[in-house]
């Protein structure tokens, strides 16, 4: 936690990310008000959604590592993240066409968010805490997820689901905007590709031996 806390640019994509996960926290409890009240379509229905969702996915997957190495994980983190804010708001209306683009940006934006995080992740953190820091992101951005599944169920039943996705898309934009703000986002990548620590003082230190050479 200490060492996520302290690297500036780690730290800013584990905090954008953390608030993105909120948001496709109440989606999975929000999709089924969409199906139901919003396209009046069976349960079944359901399945369809996910398959377009999977099939963005792979294609997100698939995109994700060049992307990487062409604009570094913090910026390819918060076009992710904008996907989310542009994806909310198309599952608010009940037309079948912009609920699959809205699911389609879903599908595709988490990939480019999750490898991002976690690339930076294991480039910017010494071997020996690699263990450490991965289960520290998993809490960091994994509690908050479970916490808005069950938030969004209570709230979908007394307030209009369609309100709530509005809302999702102003954090998620906020999210993703004050990510691609950051000035420490657009610094180029280390060539080396071994992992830089941060210092409290500003200081960079290289972590030898942390990655493989080029």
């Amino acid at each position: 936690m200490r060492h996520v806390a302290r690297t500036v640019v780690l730290r800013q994509v584990v905090v954008a990310a953390a608030v993105t996960v909120v948001v496709f926290g109440f989606s999975e409890t929000l999709v089924f008000a969409v199906v139901d009240r919003g396209l009046q379509r069976p349960p079944s229905f359901l399945g369809v959604l996910l398959t377009v969702q999977g099939v963005a996915g792979l294609a997100g997957g698939l995109t994700a590592a060049p992307l990487i190495r062409r604009t570094g994980e913090g910026r390819l983190a918060g076009a992710g993240i904008a996907m989310v804010a542009l994806a909310s708001p198309l599952l608010a209306l009940s037309w079948p066409a912009a609920v699959f683009a809205g699911v389609g940006l879903f599908g595709g934006s988490m990939p480019w968010i999750l490898v991002s995080t976690c690339t930076l992740l294991q480039r910017r953190t010494p071997a020996r805490l690699q263990g450490r820091a991965c289960a520290a992101l998993d809490t960091l951005v994994g509690a908050p997820q479970t916490a808005a599944i069950a938030l969004g169920a209570l709230l979908v039943a007394v307030v209009d689901y369609r309100a709530l996705l509005v809302l999702l898309a102003l954090v998620a934009a906020s999210a993703g905007g004050w990510l691609l703000t950051r000035r420490e986002q657009w610094r180029p990548a280390d060539r080396a590709g071994v992992a830089l620590e941060e210092q409290p003082g500003g200081r960079e230190e290289v972590l030898v031996g942390t990655a493989p050479a080029a």
